[in-house]
């Protein structure tokens, strides 16, 4: 999907009226990395486009989740 791998990919049954969600989640060392770390995962599926499939099965909104 897009370019690379994400994840977790949750694809909804009504792809029209619920969202589809996109999870990237990063291990950490220390608690102080926890915030910087999750605000990689997200943009890591910003810039890969890992909606990309979500997009194409018709989905008309996606959540972005990223998780430390």
């Amino acid at each position: 999907s897009g370019k690379g791998r994400f994840d977790l990919m949750l694809i909804p049954y009504n792809k029209a009226r619920q969202k589809g969600i996109v999870f990237e989640l990063k291990a950490v060392e220390n608690e102080n990395q926890l915030d910087s770390a999750a605000k990689d995962a997200l943009e890591q599926i910003k810039i890969r486009q890992y909606d990309t499939k979500l997009k194409a099965l018709g989905c008309g909104a996606t959540i972005m989740v990223g998780i430390s």
